[in-house]
């Protein structure tokens, strides 16, 4: 090998040297990017698929009159804070509350344990509570304006909201609230006893 040839390959490596750390780098940062575009993709899916969409409304039916909270989301609701107001005042229990409002003292008042710690699974619903009879059902009828409920719930990746029977979509919230004293709870009749 001549000497002109060797000192022109030189010069050619020596050229090329600093363009192939920099080329390395360049996919490097390529591939760091493409890596959390997909990450970040994966947690949307992710939370796209464990969304709960819990929803209130009134159910009527033949001389029943009542409220219902519905999961239409596709991830279980976890209940963080239920609060019951009739005529702006907070309510301990769901059956207070209706008896405040309905005249007949023996009607038939059904509830489910609407409250902190439960879990509406996706697709169900559960009964706030549920008044029958001809009388109650008109009178809950005539003085719903008088009620309104309001649920924080959230998904299992932490993920928070906040609804009401009075507003119609829920707003995300960054946490729920956590006030005992203020929150709906088992009727007194059904509540455990405090331990001595």
């Amino acid at each position: 090998m001549s000497d002109s040839q060797s000192k022109s390959e030189e010069g050619r490596t020596r050229n090329t040297s600093p363009l192939l750390p920099i080329c390395a780098l360049l996919i490097s940062a390529v591939a760091c990017a493409a890596s959390l575009y997909q990450m970040r993709m994966a947690s949307s899916s992710i939370s796209a698929q464990t969304w709960p969409y819990v929803t209130m409304g009134w159910r009527y039916g033949n001389d029943e009159t009542g409220v219902v909270v519905d999961n239409d989301g596709l991830g279980p609701a976890l209940i963080r804070n239920v609060v019951l107001t009739v005529d702006e005042r907070q309510q301990h229990d769901a059956i207070s509350a209706v008896q405040q409002i309905i005249s007949t003292p023996a009607a038939e008042v059904h509830i489910d344990a609407v409250m902190r710690g439960v879990v509406i699974r996706s697709g169900h619903s559960l009964n706030l509570f549920v008044v029958r009879g001809t009388t109650p059902s008109r009178e809950l009828r005539t003085a719903q304006s008088r009620l309104n409920l309001q649920i924080c719930y959230c998904s299992i990746l932490e993920q928070c909201w906040t609804n009401s029977l009075a507003g119609s979509i829920p707003r995300r919230v960054s946490e729920c609230a956590n006030n005992d004293a203020k929150e709906l709870g088992l009727p007194r009749i059904l509540a455990p006893d405090p331990p001595p």
